[in-house]
């Protein structure tokens, strides 16, 4: 696995507490464009702890999950002990086996961007029925301007350069380039795209914990991490103890010829 894919499974019970969900309307959207049905099968690829995952299961949906890492596909385990329709294996898309089994629905949150480019494009349509389809959808942080921004800003300056926002292209350019695969091949035709907006507030804590769950921030030398993280905490703090973080969740569907 890539270093940086396989680093949120050090991380796997703050990633549960912290990582925020999806829009509801995101599932109704992905539902009705695909012509889902309650008895079709739906295979996730890149469970995480469940954050996408319940929002299928809580409209009666059967998933099953594939997750590597150990740590991670537990925690979604005990988030989803209610939901008896999901499974979860711990498994990369790569090296999973389907062992003929087949779905109605491929989908991926946050994830799809760590497989490996020739599978991804390969092997979906040995693991979806007739006609089948898939939804690949992406949290992205929309940039707010505020005085709380700029500081935020500045702490990355001094303490993490090679992280600092860089305009649109720095948060989609893995999405683009996924997406742009399945835009040019003749099998993945574009049902339909959607963009949703909308916002959550973080206290300093909630905030500071969410940042150490992104890989490349991880990755970072511990005392690098530390000084970034302790000046962007002063930041929040010092602006009132909260931040409000804004976000489009972009989903993309497609259906296999």
């Amino acid at each position: 696995m890539d270093p940086h894919a396989a680093s949120f499974n050090t991380v796997a019970q703050q990633y549960a507490s912290v990582r925020p969900g999806y829009p509801e309307a995101l599932f109704d959207f992905v539902i009705a464009h695909c012509g889902l049905r309650p008895a079709d099968r739906l295979l996730e690829v890149g469970t995480g702890t469940g954050q996408a995952t319940r929002g299928f299961a809580a409209r009666g949906f059967e998933v099953l999950g594939l997750e590597p890492g150990a740590a991670l596909a537990q925690g979604a385990r005990h988030a989803l002990a209610a939901c008896p329709g999901v499974q979860i294996e711990e498994a990369t898309f790569e090296r999973w086996e389907p062992a003929g089994r087949r779905f109605a629905l491929l989908f991926s949150a946050q994830a799809f961007h760590w497989v490996d480019p020739e599978v991804g494009l390969q092997k979906p349509p040995a693991v979806l029925e007739q006609g089948g389809h898939l939804a690949l959808f992406w949290n992205l942080p929309l940039r707010v301007e505020s005085p709380l921004r700029a500081s935020i800003d500045r702490a990355y300056q001094a303490h993490a350069p090679a992280l600092a926002w860089k305009g649109r292209g720095n948060s989609t350019r893995a999405v683009d380039e996924v997406v742009g695969r399945f835009d040019a091949s003749p099998i993945y035709p574009r049902v339909a795209f959607q963009a949703f907006p909308w916002t959550q507030r973080y206290g300093t804590d909630q905030y500071v914990q969410l940042l150490g769950t992104f890989s490349d921030h991880i990755t970072l030398p511990p005392g690098q991490r530390s000084a970034l993280l302790g000046q962007v905490r002063a930041a929040i703090d010092g602006a009132g103890g909260s931040i409000e973080a804004a976000y489009e969740t972009q989903c993309f569907l497609f259906r296999v010829q």
